[in-house]
């Protein structure tokens, strides 16, 4: 509902009902203890999925697993070209730099 409530990249950003969504939150404390220690064995980027997928398919025992492609809608702005506000990347950098360090995303995103 936050997309629907803002006009801008950076107004959705800061929206208090994205801000409340559960899928907005940090992706390390979703995936951590109270001390901070990953209670997963591995994580998998959604930017290199389709490589490393095959090799956790194979080693929980289902190597003919597939990835599929679904409801694939076609973009009318591409991500990189609604993020190119620094102050939005700094925003995102400060809202999620336990995600940026814990899996070694750069401190500068590459546009």
């Amino acid at each position: 509902q936050a997309f629907l409530e803002t006009d801008s990249f950076s107004d959705f950003l800061r929206h208090p009902k994205a801000l409340a969504d559960h899928a907005l939150h940090s992706q390390f404390k979703a995936l951590s203890d109270p001390q901070g220690r990953l209670i997963v064995s591995q994580v998998l980027r959604l930017e290199t999925l389709n490589q490393t997928f095959p090799e956790l398919a194979a080693r929980i025992g289902c190597p003919t697993a597939q990835l599929g492609t679904h409801n694939i809608s076609p973009s009318r702005i591409g991500w990189r070209e609604s993020f190119r506000d620094p102050a939005d990347q700094r925003w995102v950098r400060d809202q999620y730099a336990a995600d940026f360090e814990a899996f070694g995303y750069p401190e500068t995103l590459e546009l």
